[in-house]
């Protein structure tokens, strides 16, 4: 499946990105219209990148879930700076990459290397 001629997973990320610094700069949003508006992308960026991987792609979910939560709790008076956002997000990733790596399957059978 591709949108314009790419991986829906970047498209979708482009726009998420292009619509959170519109919200910020160009739509003048107040904080919990923005940070709605970062919720709803963030889930469905996660809810597609489900979709489009099928039974592999839990990682993008709980990562794009998370964005979400910190999201709607951000439009809701949670006090972090954007540097806490950050690790607390490079941690979700961490993690959910830590504990799922063990859960997902390989497209293709592993094929042992040749020995010359």
């Amino acid at each position: 499946m591709k949108l314009f001629g790419r991986d829906p997973l970047t498209v979708l990320a482009t726009l998420y990105a292009v619509l959170s610094v519109a919200s910020m700069f160009i739509l003048h949003l107040t904080v919990n219209q923005q940070g709605v508006l970062q919720a709803v992308l963030a889930s469905g960026f996660a809810l597609l990148g489900w979709a489009v991987t099928g039974a592999d792609g839990h990682l993008a979910m709980v990562v794009g879930f998370a964005k979400a939560a910190l999201a709607v709790g951000l439009a809701f008076g949670l006090k972090l700076v954007p540097d806490q956002q950050a690790e607390l997000m490079s941690f979700v990733a961490v993690v959910s990459g830590l504990v799922l790596r063990t859960q997902v399957t390989a497209k293709a059978p592993a094929t042992p290397p040749a020995i010359p």
